[in-house]
């Protein structure tokens, strides 16, 4: 086996394998539509999402360095005094801050759903639970509660992912998500720059395929030097 079909082994197999994960568009994911004043509030209205005022306040926020002062996102923090990105977060203090996206669930099994957003918290409040959630229709994928809780005064980095099947009842249906805090009189919790990425999750795969690769040639060029 000559190392140009080698080459072409490894790239006919490992490439299809080797899909990069694409984001799915979400409208207003970084809550900075709204303009505000800083230190500014609108309670009940975020542009592109849900946010009732059934269970307790909730709606967008322009925070100062009084109350947060260090980001989530590795690489995606825009304002170096609060650690946000952009101007403005979500806050709750009870109740489902919602998005139904234009992104359906693929039919094609394997794919992962990566699910990211800020979680928050203030200098000043205690950070309610929460969980976040990925639909189909009216169908949930997935959920998960308090995956991560920062410190006061900082938002930490939360995920969920969902692998698809093929065969779900809801394939080809809209895909929402959903930000869901434990209604609380006296606590709150800030979400910032929402993400949804899908993708194939073959690195592992491709890895191994190389790797089986690397042994048949390994063995082929023994046998000549044989």
């Amino acid at each position: 086996m000559t190392n140009r079909t080698v080459l072409l082994i490894t790239l006919l197999f490992v490439v299809p394998f080797c899909t990069f994960a694409s984001p799915l568009a979400i409208v207003n994911n970084s809550f900075d539509t709204q303009v505000l004043a800083l230190n500014g509030v609108v309670l009940g209205s975020i542009t592109g999402w849900t946010a009732p005022l059934t269970l307790g306040n909730q709606g967008i926020w322009a925070p100062t360095a009084l109350s947060l002062n260090l980001g989530g996102s590795p690489g995606l923090v825009t304002n170096p005094a609060t650690g946000i990105d952009g101007s403005n977060v979500a806050i709750s203090r009870g109740g489902t801050i919602s998005q139904t996206l234009a992104s359906t669930l693929t039919a094609t099994a394997g794919m992962v759903y990566t699910l990211s957003v800020d979680v928050g918290q203030r200098f000043e409040l205690p950070i309610s639970d929460y969980s976040i959630a990925l639909w189909a229709g009216g169908t949930q994928l997935a959920s998960i509660f308090d995956p991560v809780i920062p410190t006061a005064g900082t938002l930490s980095f939360a995920t969920l992912q969902y692998t698809s099947t093929g065969s779900e009842a809801v394939i080809g249906q809209n895909l929402s998500i959903q930000l869901i805090t434990t209604a609380s009189a006296r606590n709150q919790t800030i979400y910032d720059n929402v993400t949804l990425d899908v993708g194939a999750p073959e690195p592992a795969s491709a890895l191994l395929m190389l790797t089986g690769i690397g042994v048949v040639y390994l063995t082929k060029r023994k046998r000549v030097s044989r």
